[in-house]
């Protein structure tokens, strides 16, 4: 199960290059290598995406848009034979690699559909022998790094949204995940985009980034990470004047008040919160509750949560994989050691973790300080961190707290607050009595240190184009 580069319409195999081990997070063993891109590999990806955008910004909105849908029915006809590599390389259960699969055909259909709507306009001109037309143009070759939590979902996003507008890529997948990111290149190339239109990378991250973003072949980037890799790529864009969308890292707040119902609400969270072992940018991460209910739907929480088989993502019966790296387990562990060191208390509320593999049993930190980690900082595990509210005007004030401005929960029976409530959470996405904050037709995306720019619906694509005004003097012809 080998990774490999794709450069210049010919497949790099790992065992040409330097390589790293690439580990089966249920089991911690070695099931192949992944090659690290060298500088001429990565010199060959900008000369390759440099005459991709010059092929593939030529072809008809219309062959761009069939392209895009032939790829999302090729996706659904290989839909098992995917969902299986993600869970391999990645962990996640095979029920949620067969939903990121199907997710990522929807959002190759949509854009294929904004391949359509990508349109100019004639601008009333200044005076009467001039036309004023405005035209969206590629923006040029794109780089895109996206993360190992989603290694289906986000290449697909910044991807088709960069192809749908006439662009080029180069797509450097994370290292942990990178057979999944292989099967979407021969996918999109079977389905007919040009092939100097993707060029996919592997390697050092930090190293990849500065070589292509310092190149003036590239024109934009786009980034899924977090907010530490954010920060990065957006000094390195700042300092090339190179423009950027950032969907970076989340710390989510979750306001459930009294008037709720505490065990379907609870029910509901819990199973957001175990979603890919929570390693998800938008998993709730900090539970304020109402003092009325606090311990009823804390007790509901814990109990849905012993629910949860761990093992295997293959496995059909178990409903929570293993992290996708060991660095995830140190890092859940320093969060509980602080926790606790700074008072608060800890709950050990997942089923028991297997001996091997990279398994974590959810725990619930309650009642922390707000120097704490799990105050301060994105989790991205199965950890959940608890406080106990009086006034709604106070759980507002301690959920915007935070630097990060992603993604926001509100449980409120009474609509009007409700409404009230989501309106004053800093964040992009708020999703109010119910738990998904991602849909393909809508906008997603951060503020403040959860990024900039937005992916998916109508404001996906606008990004990857340039509108150039062309100015025609217009030649009047006057009868006798």
């Amino acid at each position: 199960m080998d990774g490999a580069l794709y450069i210049d319409e010919r497949w790099v195999a790992a065992g040409d290059r330097s390589s790293l081990p690439l580990i089966d997070p249920s089991s911690e063993t070695e099931i192949g290598r992944v090659p690290i891109a060298t500088e001429d590999d990565l010199d060959s990806a900008l000369r390759s995406a440099a005459k991709g955008l010059q092929e593939w910004r030529r072809f008809a909105p219309v062959k761009r848009a069939e392209a895009l849908a032939r790829s999302a029915a090729l996706l659904r006809e290989r839909r098992e034979e995917i969902a299986r590599t993600i869970t391999i390389e990645q962990g996640k259960v095979i029920a949620e690699a067969l939903g990121e699969v199907d997710t990522s055909a929807a959002i190759l259909d949509w854009f294929g559909g904004e391949a359509m709507r990508l349109y100019g306009h004639v601008v009333p001109p200044p005076r009467e022998d001039l036309e004023l037309r405005v035209t969206l143009e590629p923006i040029g070759p794109v780089a895109i790094f996206t993360p190992w939590n989603f290694p289906l979902v986000e290449p697909v996003a910044h991807t088709a949204a960069a192809l749908a507008a006439g662009c080029s890529t180069i797509i450097k997948v994370a290292e942990e995940t990178p057979c999944t990111g292989i099967s979407l290149i021969k996918i999109l190339l079977e389905g007919g985009v040009h092939p100097n239109a993707v060029n996919l990378v592997t390697g050092d991250p930090g190293r990849i980034s500065a070589h292509l973003i310092a190149s003036p072949v590239i024109r934009k980037v786009a980034l899924t990470g977090s907010t530490e890799v954010g920060r990065k790529l957006a000094s390195l864009c700042g300092q090339h004047l190179k423009p950027s969308t950032m969907e970076l890292g989340g710390n989510a707040p979750v306001i459930v008040t009294e008037n709720v119902d505490v065990t379907e609400v609870a029910k509901m969270l819990a199973t957001r919160k175990n979603r890919n072992a929570g390693q998800v940018c938008t998993a709730p991460n900090r539970f304020f509750i109402q003092r009325a209910i606090f311990d009823d739907f804390t007790q509901a929480y814990s109990n849905h949560m012993q629910s949860f088989p761990l093992g295997s993502g293959l496995d059909q019966q178990v409903s929570t994989g293993p992290l996708a790296h060991n660095r995830r387990l140190g890092a859940m562990s320093d969060f509980i050691n602080d926790a606790r060191t700074k008072g608060a208390g800890i709950e050990i509320v997942g089923q028991p973790a297997p001996t091997k593999g990279y398994y974590f049993a959810h725990a619930l930190a309650l009642e922390a300080p707000s120097i704490a980690r799990v105050a301060t900082h994105e989790i991205f595990g199965p950890i959940s961190a608890f406080w106990k509210f009086d006034d709604i005007p106070q759980a507002i004030e301690r959920a915007n707290a935070t630097s990060a401005g992603l993604a926001g929960y509100v449980f409120d029976r009474d609509g009007d607050r409700a409404s009230s409530i989501a309106e004053r959470l800093e964040v992009g996405t708020v999703a109010v009595n119910q738990g998904v904050v991602m849909f393909v037709e809508a906008p997603f995306g951060g503020i403040k240190d959860s990024g900039f720019g937005r992916i998916l619906g109508r404001e996906g694509a606008s990004p990857y184009t340039t509108a150039k005004l062309t100015s025609y003097h217009r030649t009047r012809s006057y009868g006798t």
